[in-house]
């Protein structure tokens, strides 16, 4: 009795670490159970890691070759989300055990025995399904299933979070996504500070207030990007039309990508380098009808772009796309979507159309960056959202929305047509410039704020910047608000 009096400690003391973890860009999804295995909980044939912490990987990739295999540690990739649901099952270690014994006999072969179901018999061949079908094998017969109604549609990665959250309501918990906890020897973690009260201020895109810049400095001379010096084509890579001061500094940034997505990325990329870049320019035009057809381009009432993906409807759309890029631009545009590399670096043209810019769109405003997040994961259907903080370096801070610019390959000053606290980055903003980060409260029924943990890198060494970003983070107000533009 004395004996197994200390094998029920151990198993006490030692509970499974269980955690669904996803890398975004190939949309893999896998289980990781980290355990120390005794005597009484290791499975039969894992005896190797008797009494050691080791961690299994439960999951499937497919092949070049169309063939399933199981995933390793050798071939997962760095996970963009994570998530651990160890408290939401009631018998962690029963649960593990399920888990690895089912999927030591895993080959080709069998695999469709390890793949979650669809409605009327048909089988859902993803990475995301296998890992769903795990976790339901491991709480065994009594757990809600991954859908209500016919599902004929594959599962996807969203599927397989939103099924762990759905098994958390049924026990009363809430599993936790740790994907920040990856950057801890990159940025401090820090807790919010109890003596900021915080301003509640609206979900507007629109901030008529004068913000400083955190940390500005001003360039006399240009940045090496300022001028090209290949004499190949000067209208590309010539900044000297746009009159407008250089600065550096520190600015935020909404986004609904979480900070390993962000890392993956390399940074913040102008939108200029999506591959799929034209075909989002003629959906935003469709989308904010833009378009009056005539003649032979002419589209139906209240037209959406998937309607026109195809066939002649995407021609139809393209080319309005192009007239309307044409007549925006003040170029001709036959050759599009090549000819409107000449104008990336208009400002101008990169605030009416930003899919158009080699820029990336940085705000002075917390309020602003945080609103562009949860409208952009409303828009998405996302559940998370953060803001950033990013080094500034060249580049261009846009005056209050009325006031005159001088940013354009035309020449002469325009009206600035947003408020939006906007300072232009051109070229990326590279990781190591990813300075801190908040995620954002996305309750519907709460004020728009930020929560949880605030990370900071430990490079900044100007102690005013560190506190300053550490209290924006915290919600701190950055003054009064103003609802109307000033006269």
């Amino acid at each position: 009795m004395g004996f197994e009096s200390k094998i029920e400690t151990r198993r006490t003391q030692f509970l499974p670490s269980l955690r669904l973890c996803c890398e975004e860009s190939t949309k893999t999804v896998w289980l990781e159970i980290t355990h120390i295995w005794t005597l009484s909980t290791c499975p039969p044939g894992y005896t190797k890691h008797l009494n050691t912490l080791s961690t299994i990987f439960i999951g499937c990739i497919l092949e070049r070759n169309q063939r399933w295999i199981a995933i390793g540690q050798n071939r997962t990739n760095n996970p963009s989300k994570v998530v651990d649901f160890t408290e939401i099952v009631p018998d962690a270690i029963n649960f593990a055990v399920n888990i690895v014994t089912h999927w030591m006999h895993f080959s080709h072969e069998n695999h469709k025995n390890y793949a979650k179901g669809l409605s009327l018999g048909k089988l859902s061949l993803t990475s995301a399904s296998f890992a769903m079908m795990a976790i339901k094998t491991g709480f065994g017969k009594k757990v809600a299933d991954t859908y209500s109604g016919i599902r004929i549609e594959d599962f996807s990665p969203t599927d397989a979070f939103n099924y762990l959250d759905t098994l958390g309501r049924t026990v009363g918990k809430t599993p936790k996504d740790i994907s920040s906890e990856l950057f801890k020897d990159e940025f401090i973690e820090m807790q919010e500070s109890d003596n900021i009260v915080a301003d509640d201020i609206p979900m507007a895109l629109f901030d008529y207030r004068k913000l400083p810049l955190i940390g500005r400095e001003e360039h006399d001379k240009f940045m090496p990007y300022a001028k090209d010096s290949t004499g190949k084509d000067s209208s590309v890579t010539d900044f000297n039309h746009i009159k407008l001061k250089i600065v550096s500094g520190y600015a935020f940034r909404g986004d609904t990508r979480s900070p390993t997505e962000i890392k993956l990325a390399g940074g913040f990329l102008p939108n200029f380098t999506r591959d799929d870049q034209w075909d989002l320019v003629q959906k935003q035009i469709i989308e904010k009808k833009l378009i009056s057809g005539t003649g032979e381009a002419t589209l139906p009432a209240g037209p959406t772009f998937g309607s026109f993906s195809q066939g002649g409807g995407k021609i139809a759309v393209d080319i309005q796309a192009r007239a309307l890029a044409s007549k925006q631009m003040g170029k001709s545009a036959p050759d599009l979507p090549f000819t409107h590399n000449q104008t990336r670096t208009d400002l101008h043209v990169y605030l009416t159309k930003e899919l158009l810019g080699i820029f990336v769109s940085l705000t002075k405003s917390v309020a602003i960056a945080s609103a562009f997040a949860a409208n952009t994961a409303l828009y998405q259907g996302k559940k998370t959202a953060w803001v950033y903080v990013c080094r500034v370096t060249g580049g261009f801070e846009l005056p209050q929305k009325g006031e005159m610019m001088e940013a354009s390959l035309e020449g002469g000053a325009k009206r600035v047509s947003k408020a939006e606290q906007e300072v232009a980055q051109p070229g990326m903003v590279d990781w190591a410039d990813v300075v801190a980060f908040r995620e954002l409260d996305l309750n519907p029924n709460a004020p728009l704020l930020l929560k949880n943990k605030v990370y900071i890198r430990n490079s900044i060494k100007e102690q005013s910047v560190f506190i300053e970003i550490f209290e924006l983070l915290c919600n701190k107000s950055q003054g009064p608000w103003i609802s109307q533009p000033p006269l």
